[in-house]
């Protein structure tokens, strides 16, 4: 789960839509970012929700929301009761996973305020070098405590080439083709995520919402770039589902 490193405070009127996602895995509490995109949906990574040794979702997770404080003891709180996975979501190795985009149904509505809002889902590809701004909860400097108010970095993208050689040699046989439709990568010096944000939103400076960090990076390295899920890759399902989500009965 990936961390911000070297973030900044965001101000109050930014990223309303940012959420804090808690699972319960069986012995401990994970924690990652959540995306509200509509009164009962919320985006994050798969590899958040899912059990890949049971090959299920969990199904205790709890969601926080109206608040820049992590895990602050005047939260809203509001319950999962579905999670819907890409169908064609595939581990491959690692931490790496194709298709990392899950979408929560809320049991209890979440109505705009001064506070919270929902994301926009920016309608068309990105490609080439943009600056963007990834957030969340995280360590406000290496090896240091983990800040307790949201946080951003401003990052760049990079063309998935330049990805696939720093990240993705690893791994055997990685499908470059996948990989271009479904990913953005971005990196910036002395600033990144790291384990803890993951399921958080990377956004163009307009706000609109373009990415999910999957993965940041396994050791901090300023050469390595971080990629997030696509999101323009997959419209059509964020939209089926959260239309499902609407219209959930428990």
């Amino acid at each position: 789960m990936s961390r911000i490193i070297n973030g900044e405070q965001v101000n109050n009127d930014e990223a309303k839509f940012t959420v804090q996602v808690f699972i319960d895995i069986g012995e401990e509490i994970d924690s990652c970012g959540g995306i509200l995109i509509s009164s009962r949906a919320v985006l994050t990574a798969t590899h958040c929700v899912y059990n890949y040794d049971t090959n299920t979702t969990y199904n205790r997770i709890l969601i926080l929301y109206g608040t820049r404080i992590y895990f602050e003891s005047n939260y809203s709180a509001n319950r999962v009761v579905n999670v819907e996975v890409c169908p064609e979501n595939i581990r491959v190795k690692g931490r790496f996973t194709y298709n990392d985009i899950a979408v929560l149904t809320l049991k209890n509505p979440i109505q705009p305020n001064n506070d919270i809002q929902y994301a926009v889902l920016h309608p068309n590809n990105i490609i080439g070098r943009y600056d963007v701004i990834a957030y969340g909860w995280g360590l406000t400097h290496i090896n240091g405590p983990y800040s307790e108010r949201l946080l951003k970095v401003r990052l760049k993208t990079i063309n998935n080439y330049e990805c696939y050689k720093h990240f993705f040699e690893p791994f055997e046989n990685p499908d470059s083709t996948i990989l271009d439709l479904k990913i953005i990568c971005a990196k910036a010096v002395n600033r990144s995520t790291t384990f803890g944000d993951s399921g958080g939103p990377l956004t163009l400076m307009n706000g609109n919402l373009i990415g999910i960090i999957s993965c940041g990076k396994r050791k901090y390295d300023n050469d390595k770039p971080i990629y997030f899920t696509r999101i323009y890759s997959y419209l059509n399902f964020i939209r089926t589902a959260m239309q499902r989500a609407e219209t959930f009965v428990p």
